[in-house]
């Protein structure tokens, strides 16, 4: 039996992606590397910890602010991160929410290593409504971030479950209205067995894709509210 979990506070209507009556997805420019960094907002949205108005408006935030600090942290590392974000700076951007009054979050590197390992312990974030921020690499070169919000598994006779799919919130691609994702990466068939050998064992796909592209998921950073 397959079943689909996505966080709690989700809802899908004909605008998108709701979280407490905040739209969440965004969309990354077509020449910055800023994936990393939509990817954490889009999670802080989700949690309440900004509004999607003071992530997307026009007018400058107060820097003495945390969302000011963390906009103005995106300079410190290059013009427009044009080379992305490593998970070093992610924590560093997120530190600026720990103590928010809204809502604590902490950014936690989850210690798993192999990709089945890994998807396992993405459920379980999941299940305790934590999205998870996730690195991953392309064959062919390239890395990309974007935000795990739900999953897929297969259920065995035994009850025990196979995680199949991670869905995601992909900031490089136009947000969904018919789904609460509108990208995913296929970790596991339905026997549990990695989808790809070699280097590259997962497959990512979004809705405008022709053919999914090889790519390995190289960590996975808990958005966590304490």
């Amino acid at each position: 039996m397959k079943g689909i979990i996505v966080l709690d506070q989700l809802e899908l209507s004909s605008e998108g992606v709701f979280a407490n009556q905040e739209k969440i997805a965004l969309r990354q420019g077509d020449i910055d590397g800023a994936c990393g960094p939509y990817s954490i907002l889009m999670g802080l949205i989700y949690h309440g910890v900004v509004t999607r108005a003071e992530v997307t408006s026009p007018d400058r935030v107060d820097g003495r602010t945390r969302l000011g600090k963390f906009l103005d942290g995106l300079c410190i590392f290059d013009t427009m991160v044009r080379k992305g974000t490593k998970i070093d700076e992610l924590e560093w951007l997120v530190g600026h929410f720990k103590s928010s009054p809204q809502a604590k979050v902490d950014l936690r590197t989850l210690e798993s290593e192999s990709t089945r390992e890994l998807a396992y312990e993405i459920s379980e974030c999941i299940d305790t409504d934590n999205p998870v921020v996730v690195g991953i690499d392309w064959q062919g070169g390239g890395a990309h971030w974007a935000l795990v919000v739900g999953y897929e598994y297969f259920e065995n006779q035994d009850d025990t479950q196979i995680i199949t799919k991670l869905y995601l919130l992909d900031p490089g691609f136009e947000g969904p209205t018919t789904t609460y994702w509108n990208a995913v990466i296929q970790v596991a068939d339905n026997t549990g067995s990695i989808i790809n050998s070699g280097r590259f064992p997962s497959n990512h796909w979004s809705s405008n894709a022709n053919k999914p592209t090889l790519c390995k998921i190289f960590t996975g950073l808990a958005l966590e509210q304490n």
